[in-house]
């Protein structure tokens, strides 16, 4: 019981430490002028990626829209796919549902599906199965949970790709590479069903790697997230879809 306690503890701490590190992060980027103001909203439903664009501009047919996160605390690709309800699904159905029909969305999930240590890695281990299989059959339940549910919205949702990973100081090298391989992948399955059920899909793996497929830094605030610098590549992307 104790050691289980302290598990929890450690795990809480671990948590809060980097939700401090990327708030901090992102309070930097805030210009001391204030914020710019829209009549107009995009919503960004998701985990912790939902809070990386907060109050900014983005333009759309020329009508400027004011990023507005809803977020899922802890959200994964696995948990929108899994048939039976659960907490995570309910929040994120209750943010789908309670914003304006044929509202512009983005939707962020699948970066901690990702991680080494929860997600595909650690179920691919724990179930004897194949970890691209995992990331197939997860994937494919993720878009189509988020199809069924726009049927009756119709909002304009547009999916966030996973960026390229931060080499981590406590990783090795294989399972830092492993992790690369499996971001690689999910993202890969992701364009390929955004594409069959008509989704947008905005790309930030390539734009957010170097030369070896990891993190070129100039676009993460901490070792998961990106900044608001990855705005105007994001415009770029949807310029070309209003095209």
């Amino acid at each position: 019981m104790r050691t289980e306690l302290n598990n929890l503890e450690k795990s809480v701490t671990q948590f809060g430490d980097a939700y401090f590190i990327f708030l901090s992060a992102l309070l930097k980027e805030y210009s001391s002028e204030g914020v710019p103001i829209a009549s107009s909203r995009i919503y960004h439903v998701g985990d912790s990626h939902s809070l990386s664009f907060n109050r900014n501009l983005l333009e759309i047919e020329n009508i400027k829209y004011q990023i507005s996160p809803k977020l899922v605390l802890g959200v994964k690709a696995f948990h929108l796919g899994e048939e039976d309800c659960n907490s995570f699904k309910r929040h994120f159905q209750n943010h789908f549902s309670t914003v304006p029909e044929g509202s512009i969305l983005f939707v962020s999930a699948g970066e901690i599906d990702c991680r080494s240590d929860e997600g595909f890695i650690i179920a691919s281990e724990k179930q004897k199965v194949d970890v691209y299989t995992l990331i197939d059959n997860t994937v494919d339940r993720y878009v189509r949970f988020i199809h069924e549910l726009n049927k009756k919205y119709c909002h304009r949702v547009f999916f966030i790709e996973v960026p390229a990973p931060v080499i981590l100081k406590n990783e090795t090298s294989e399972v830092s590479n492993l992790r690369l391989k499996i971001i690689t992948y999910f993202n890969k399955k992701l364009m390929k069903l955004t594409r069959e059920y008509k989704f947008n899909i905005l790309r930030t793996q390539s734009l957010t790697s170097g030369h070896n497929g990891f993190s070129n830094h100039m676009y993460h605030v901490d070792a998961f997230h990106l900044g608001q610098n990855m705005l105007p590549k994001l415009q770029e992307q949807i310029n070309r879809y209003n095209r």
